[in-house]
């Protein structure tokens, strides 16, 4: 791939396509050429002109600039001809909410063999008590919405979504590879529902508390403002 100079365009295109023909005489073909700043649409759409009039169709067309969903879905919308969207700084930094807050809360105690259920009950913090599942429910090869149950229970036309990977500081079974990972994903990415993935337009994805989970919460929290009382 090869960056074209956006400064000028047309001598950019030229010159790429000079070298394009120079390697076919070496029995190579270019993979294609890079766009990073300017009107990518119209630069897009002025170098596919000038490629295929030269028989470069099979010479690749790579967008940058600052991209994002926003930016490549009107790309898509204008019916721009770019091949591959390379995007980098927008995607790699969360710039509109550049932190995580992430809060540990104790569910459960071993006293021996007993396990006692904990929770915390402040307002708007109350977490959820013992071990748990996230349970996802299929129906129609579509995954409907999630459970958070307990981790013995038994959600019918579900799946289990937490594996244990580590126990003991230990890892107890073979991490996937990059593949497997990649696979996994647009395995089941293909099993939302397509509505979810509209980045203009705010779709929920379900999630329901178990049953059994709800009775657990009740219980303790009965437990705790007795003992506390």
């Amino acid at each position: 791939m090869f960056l074209i100079d956006t400064y000028h365009i047309n001598k950019g295109i030229k010159n790429f396509i000079t070298v394009a023909k120079e390697m076919e005489k070496e029995g190579r073909r270019i993979r294609g050429l890079v766009i990073d700043s300017g009107d990518i649409h119209e630069i897009a759409v002025k170098a596919r002109k000038a490629l295929d009039e030269a028989g470069l169709n099979y010479a690749q067309v790579l967008a940058m600039s600052d991209l994002e969903e926003y930016k490549v879905e009107e790309l898509v919308k204008k019916n721009t001809p770019i091949d591959v969207y390379g995007a980098a700084t927008e995607v790699l930094n969360v710039t509109d909410a550049p932190k995580l807050e992430v809060v540990y809360k104790l569910s459960e105690l071993n006293n021996g063999e007993e396990r006692i259920p904990k929770m915390k009950l402040s307002t708007k913090k109350m977490s959820l008590p013992g071990r748990k599942q996230v349970f996802r429910v299929t129906e129609n090869e579509k995954y409907q919405h999630d459970i958070i149950g307990l981790e013995d229970e038994d959600i019918p036309a579900s799946q289990k979504m937490l594996t244990t990977f580590i126990k003991g500081g230990k890892l107890i079974q073979q991490l996937p590879t990059l593949n497997e990972i990649n696979n996994y994903h647009h395995q089941h990415k293909q099993k939302f529902h397509s509505d979810l993935f509209k980045i203009n337009e705010k779709v929920d994805y379900l999630v329901k508390i178990s049953h059994k989970l709800e009775n657990l919460v009740d219980e303790t929290r009965t437990k705790i403002l007795t003992t506390h009382a």
